[in-house]
């Protein structure tokens, strides 16, 4: 939003730069800017609305890839931020035990880490949150030392399709919440060392550190499995069970509540308000969440109250696919794909590497839609899938 102060500068550049296309028509009988009434100020002005700098839009800058351009970016201290704020959550958490060099049995290699950055688009299509978390680098696990089993599913497309039409057919209600770094919640059985990445504290008197991981670490091939089986267990012990048809679904019967499971985003639907919120109490007196009050977006799903139902859609997503290749200033279509139209293949000459990677990422991101809000395109996705 500008300020008074920019205001002003557009408001004279614009004047400026008016006076000063006269002057660029005039023709001879203003041959200089002083015959055409222009000030020094004038040009002035025009110069400094020309340069006037439009304002970034945060969701579609590069996220950093590593701690050097996350320092570097113009949202070097929302990152810096982010950072302390996961390192607090892994002290609070007793993540690890720090341990030395000589310390590390003989053999064991310890698993390097890095920080990975993102931006959180809130229901308005805005960053919402900056997030940093510290990953393991898992390809470096060995089957057998590191890890066991790894397998942990989240719910299916289908079971929380058929949850909201549910709730908008029998007029229940949803609150959404968000774990707090899930996956420190739940207790690790093997036996793995890390080191520290570079952006967190990682020496101690001059002398490298190394820490012993006590709980389970976004990155590790288990992590997921702990944190299901850690959540499983006190929902559980808690009154809840699992549905038959969906393990990551969970349902508490005397209580009417239903609550699908997407590794650390839970939403809880109900007909009685006041269960769901005494259920929400009890969650927070066990564990760290974001209450994010009455569903309104979730999993890039925008989901809107009418009188008659839901609306769910992801207009935010598309939008920003649009800008990001480019189809933002477009024509519409009324139907997703001309019945009469052939598409041609590209042969190898014609496709060239970099051609393929974008059709490709093109069409990937349309079969995301029509797998989750946009039924009318998967015909036209599912041809444009063939070549």
């Amino acid at each position: 939003m500008l300020d008074s102060e920019d205001e002003d500068i557009l408001e004279d550049g614009s004047s400026s730069i008016s006076r000063l296309n006269a002057f660029k028509y005039a023709g001879p009988a203003a041959s200089t800017p002083a015959a055409a009434g222009l000030s020094e100020e004038d040009l002035e002005n025009a110069t400094v609305i020309a340069t006037f700098p439009l304002p970034e839009d945060p969701t579609l800058l590069p996220v950093p890839s590593n701690y050097a351009e996350a320092h570097a970016s113009t949202e070097s201290q929302e990152w810096d931020d982010a950072i302390m704020s996961e390192w607090r959550s892994h002290q609070e958490n007793q993540t690890w035990e720090v341990v030395q060099k000589k310390d590390i049995p003989p053999g064991r290699k310890p698993l390097t880490v890095r920080l990975v950055y993102r931006r959180k688009i809130g229901k308005d299509g805005k960053v919402s949150k900056y997030k940093v978390r510290l990953v393991a680098r898992g390809f470096q696990q060995r089957e057998g030392f590191d890890f066991t089993e790894t397998y942990s599913g989240v719910v299916k497309t289908a079971a929380y399709r058929t949850i909201f039409a549910l709730m908008a057919a029998l007029g229940w209600k949803c609150h959404q919440m968000d774990f707090v770094t899930a996956f420190l919640n739940g207790g690790l059985e093997e036996v793995i060392h890390m080191r520290l990445p570079p952006g967190l504290p990682c020496t101690m008197n001059g002398e490298e550190v190394f820490v012993r991981l006590l709980k389970g670490l976004y990155g590790l091939k288990q992590s997921l499995r702990v944190w299901y089986r850690a959540l499983r267990e006190w929902l559980l012990a808690h009154g809840w069970q699992v549905s038959q048809f969906d393990e990551c679904v969970f349902y508490y019967k005397d209580r009417a509540l239903l609550m699908p499971v997407y590794v650390d985003d839970i939403n809880i639907f109900g007909k009685d308000e006041q269960a769901i919120v005494a259920f929400k109490k009890e969650l927070l007196a066990s564990f760290r969440l974001t209450d994010e009050g009455e569903v309104a977006y979730y999993l890039g799903m925008q989901v809107v109250h009418t009188p008659d139902g839901l609306h769910i859609h992801q207009g935010n997503h598309i939008k920003q696919m649009l800008r990001k290749y480019g189809l933002d200033i477009g024509y519409t279509r009324g139907t997703p794909l001309d019945p009469t139209k052939d598409l041609i293949e590209e042969t190898e000459k014609t496709a060239s590497a970099d051609f393929k990677h974008l059709y490709l990422a093109k069409v990937g991101t349309l079969n995301y839609f029509a797998c989750k809000t946009r039924a009318d395109i998967t015909s036209a996705v599912s041809i444009a899938v063939c070549f």
